[in-house]
């Protein structure tokens, strides 16, 4: 693991030489994100219990590319355990969307630091990881968008076919609540409608428990919300009492009551007083609350956002080999007769072409230049917030 991470962290430094990613106001880095360029074939090394993993190497963003070029790219990025100068909140939700334009058959070739997508059957309890799909990476078309995890060290490899001479986009980092569905550290929460109404829905899995777990709220009038609460999809609509948690009934498809009133010894009644009271609890809500907006669940909206553009292609780095003639120091110069006149010129001079260096080394110090250039509009950082 040390191998991995030791790995990965070097990807990062690499990749922020060439594209340093800033935060507005500040020169601190946003978790080390970037997005570059790599080789199409990684290098493969072995972790300390010989498992094989590979190690992407990022090349030059102004590689010469051309269209049909099967083209591999990497975003990258450390997120630590804890991050300041952010409401608690707010750092639960760390949204990457990157936008690749210039690739056709853009896929997700590969990930590492991701958790992976689980399969479960909540009914008999089981569940099985779905190889190559991952819990917070979706690839939809050329955008990939990934929730980022606390405490986490993450690569993500796309692969294409480059359609033109260049490939630009830009990586957009948001810290915040500022949309649905909204991400927490405890659930997602989806906004959707109900009766003509909106309606929210609260949902996560317990992996330990093998259970999926959700609470929904629905309006019939747009001005009363009852709470559902459900364990594996099964809902139960909850009835507020004004002295205790209050009680549950089963209810159907279309969330009319069926059945009768769970015994308050019942276990199922202790499973869903305890999904309904981590609900409450996290978004600060009662048990009797009969309203609810968007603010209860993303607040104001509150998030910062900082932009990475890219650019890869164009004209590919000078190889200096046009090198002048090296001087030998031993010769002597050609002793020159005082008495002897010039001799007439035949021509005019050929007149010199500055647009073009002559040599090597002056050609790598433009080069030098254009780099710094890129690397300083590279520090684009922008906050938003609705």
């Amino acid at each position: 693991m040390k191998k991995l991470l030791s790995a990965l962290l070097a990807i990062v430094l690499v990749a922020m030489l060439a594209f340093p990613a800033f935060a507005e106001g500040g020169g601190e880095p946003i978790f080390e994100t970037a997005f570059n360029l790599v080789d199409n074939e990684p290098t493969v090394e072995y972790d300390e219990w010989d498992i094989p993993y590979n190690v992407w190497n990022p090349i030059p963003d102004n590689t010469a590319i051309n269209p049909g070029d099967t083209v591999t790219m990497v975003l990258s990025y450390t997120v630590p355990e804890t991050v300041e100068g952010y409401d608690e909140r707010l750092v639960y939700s760390i949204e990457y969307i990157t936008e690749v334009n210039g690739v056709d058959d853009l896929t997700l070739f590969e990930a590492q630091g991701c958790p992976g997508r689980l399969e479960c059957d909540y009914e008999i309890g089981i569940c099985y990881p779905i190889a190559g799909e991952y819990q917070n990476a979706v690839l939809e078309g050329n955008s990939l968008h990934v929730m980022a995890e606390l405490g986490s060290t993450v690569i993500v490899v796309l692969r294409g076919t480059a359609a033109g001479n260049e490939i630009t986009g830009s990586t957009a980092v948001t810290i915040g609540q500022y949309r649905f569905p909204a991400q927490f550290s405890l659930c997602t929460v989806d906004k959707g409608e109900a009766n003509g109404f909106p309606s929210y829905n609260a949902h996560w899995s317990d992996f330990f428990l093998v259970q999926k777990r959700a609470v929904e709220f629905r309006s019939e009038d747009g001005g009363v919300y009852t709470m559902y609460v459900a364990r594996n999809n099964h809902y139960y609509r909850f009835i507020p009492s004004s002295n205790n948690l209050g009680d549950f009934i089963p209810v159907d498809e279309n969330f009319e009551d069926v059945g009768e009133l769970l015994d308050h010894d019942d276990s199922m009644y202790a499973t869903l007083a305890d999904i309904l009271t981590q609900v409450v609890e996290f978004f600060d809500l009662t048990y009797i609350q009969t309203a609810f907006t968007d603010y209860d669940f993303i607040g104001e909206g509150e998030h910062y956002t900082f932009e990475y553009p890219f650019a890869f292609g164009g004209e590919a780095p000078v190889d200096p080999t046009d090198e002048p003639a090296p001087v030998d120091p031993t010769d002597e110069p050609v002793p020159v007769d005082p008495t002897e006149a010039p001799a007439e010129p035949t021509a005019e001079p050929a007149p010199s072409d500055p647009g073009v260096p002559s040599t090597g080394m002056i050609s790598l110090c433009v080069f030098g230049a254009c780099a710094a250039a890129a690397g300083a509009a590279a520090l684009t950082a922008r906050k938003k917030q609705k």
